[in-house]
């Protein structure tokens, strides 16, 4: 059902485009300029004093240059790559990006001009790639995953083209 909702919202650079078909569930978050706008309405019609979320994403992510806030977001979640992880499943986060290495650059990378890089964002480390028009981010321990991310070539997009 949420693919299918996802789908339907006919989205700009769509990231199911760039999910992987073997996502066991994914979360868009259509246009996010027009979400951040419409859930900072609502929290002034509720009263509630609530800045508006797409700047202060920004903000404390330190992801100033690149977003293309006009994008939609996506989080995916995937099978564990590793058979000896402790987790069934890890995660995957589709940004959209106007300018990838801009978008790289600002969030300290170890190499920005590798195929997948170390970036800092909240003091952690993750890893990042570019897939389409999205930079992808995953966890420093989920290289494999990301790695079949980069690889891919069926989608979600495509695996829902017949519904």
């Amino acid at each position: 059902m949420a693919f299918w909702l996802a789908a339907s919202l006919g989205l700009a650079a769509d990231p199911l485009t760039v999910i992987p078909d073997d996502a066991l569930g994914v979360a868009v978050i259509n246009n996010l300029a027009d979400t951040s706008s419409r859930i900072l309405k609502l929290t002034e019609k509720m009263q509630l004093p609530v800045p508006e979320l797409l700047p202060m994403a920004q903000l404390y992510t330190g992801a100033q240059q690149g977003l293309d806030d006009k994008g939609s977001l996506a989080a995916a979640l995937f099978p564990a790559q590793d058979e000896t992880s402790s987790w069934s499943s890890m995660g995957a986060v589709f940004v959209p990006v106007s300018d990838y290495k801009a978008f790289v650059e600002q969030l300290m990378p170890e190499d920005a001009d590798a195929e997948i890089c170390t970036v800092t964002i909240f003091g952690m480390q993750f890893l990042c790639t570019q897939k389409g028009d999205f930079a992808v981010l995953a966890t420093s321990d989920a290289r494999p995953l990301v790695e079949k991310i980069k690889a891919s070539t069926k989608s979600v997009a495509q695996a829902l083209a017949p519904m």
